[in-house]
């Protein structure tokens, strides 16, 4: 995969703005190929792919709520989460798979699409199980257990990471 910048030559750089000099000699020449395009290395690379992932699943998944909530009054809340279920599940299990940045871009927007029906059906489902009193308890409970989820599983990712060579 080969992302590419262009260069504007008539922006500044923020040691411009600030007023401090260059030397020629502390910066390095980026390698223009005849377009005008710069070649990322590969921690230029992971930090655009990084910014990508936190720039689209948030605008797929506002939207395809709307197709998610008709397909929940379609089918029930019953068979419609538990589809949701089983297709995020089968898109992380895919995930292994991933050898390349666009292959991984390609799979988290379609996990935000399996992701955009989850919030929206467990809201609508407890909301027929529980009274207005219990409701708000039992969403506030469900929103909370997502967020540990998130705080212990980068912890769980963290030591996953490093068990290379144990099996």
């Amino acid at each position: 995969m080969a992302f590419k910048f262009f260069i504007n030559e008539n922006s500044d750089s923020s040691h411009e703005k600030k007023g401090n000099a260059i030397n020629d000699d502390d910066v390095e020449t980026p390698q223009e190929s005849d377009s005008g395009f710069v070649e990322l290395d590969s921690k230029e690379l992971r930090w655009l792919m990084w910014k990508l992932d936190l720039r689209i699943i948030p605008y797929v998944a506002v939207l395809f709520e709307v197709p998610a909530n008709l397909m929940l009054k379609l089918l029930g809340p019953r068979v419609w989460i538990s589809t949701i279920m089983l297709v995020w599940g089968g898109i992380m299990a895919a995930m292994v798979a991933c050898r390349t940045g666009t292959q991984l871009v390609v799979a988290r927007f379609f996990l935000g699409v399996a992701e955009s029906g989850l919030y929206p059906g467990v809201s609508f489902y407890l909301s027929i199980w529980y009274t207005k009193k219990q409701q708000a308890t039992r969403i506030a409970l469900f929103y909370g257990s997502s967020t540990l989820a998130g705080a212990f599983g980068g912890i769980l990712a963290y030591g996953i990471m490093h068990m290379v060579g144990l099996q």
